[in-house]
C-alpha cells in the first residue's frame, strides 16, 4: 500500500464520513465544525460534476451540503475500491477513482444507490487533508 493510497483513502473517508454524520445530525452544527471538517478542504476554484451532469462550484455544494444538517437520521456512505490512478508533479497532484454507496439517500437519489467518482488532490506542504480540486461522480450500476 502506497503513501499516496493511504493518503487518498484516509481523505476520502473522512469527508464522506462527515458528510453522511452532517445529513445524520451527528456532526455539531456550527460554522467553525464546518469550515474545518469540511469547508477548508475543497480548493476556492473547485468544481463538481453530479450524475445529472450538473456542475456545482464550491460556493453552491458548501451551501447545499450545509442546509443539509440533521435532513436525514439513516445516510450512510460506503467508500470502495478506491485506485489511485496517476501522481503528477512529484506526488503533488493524485488522480483518484473510488465508488461510493449511498444507503437511506432521499430527495433525488434512489434510497440506495452508487456512483463511481474520480478526484484531483492536490497536497498541500503542512496541511492535515489534501485539497480537492475537481470532482465527477457518475452513475454505476455495481449494485444491480
Amino acid at each position: 500500500m502506497t503513501q499516496a493510497y493511504q493518503d487518498a483513502l484516509a481523505e476520502v473517508e473522512a469527508l464522506h464520513r462527515f458528510i453522511a454524520q452532517w445529513f445524520q445530525g451527528v456532526e455539531a452544527n456550527t460554522s467553525e465544525n464546518f469550515q474545518e471538517s469540511f469547508a477548508r478542504r475543497l480548493d476556492p476554484r473547485f468544481i463538481n460534476i453530479q450524475l445529472a451532469s450538473r456542475v456545482l462550484s464550491r460556493d453552491a455544494l458548501l451551501s447545499a451540503i450545509r442546509e443539509g444538517h440533521g435532513t436525514n437520521s439513516a445516510f450512510t456512505i460506503e467508500i470502495r475500491d478506491l485506485t489511485v490512478h496517476r501522481e503528477f508533479d512529484g506526488g503533488r497532484l493524485l488522480l483518484v477513482t473510488f465508488t461510493e454507496v449511498q444507503s437511506g439517500a432521499k430527495k433525488s437519489s434512489p434510497p440506495t444507490n452508487a456512483r463511481l467518482s474520480s478526484v484531483l488532490f492536490e497536497r498541500v506542504e503542512g496541511a492535515k487533508y489534501l485539497n480537492w480540486l475537481h470532482s465527477h461522480e457518475t452513475k454505476t450500476d455495481i449494485l444491480q
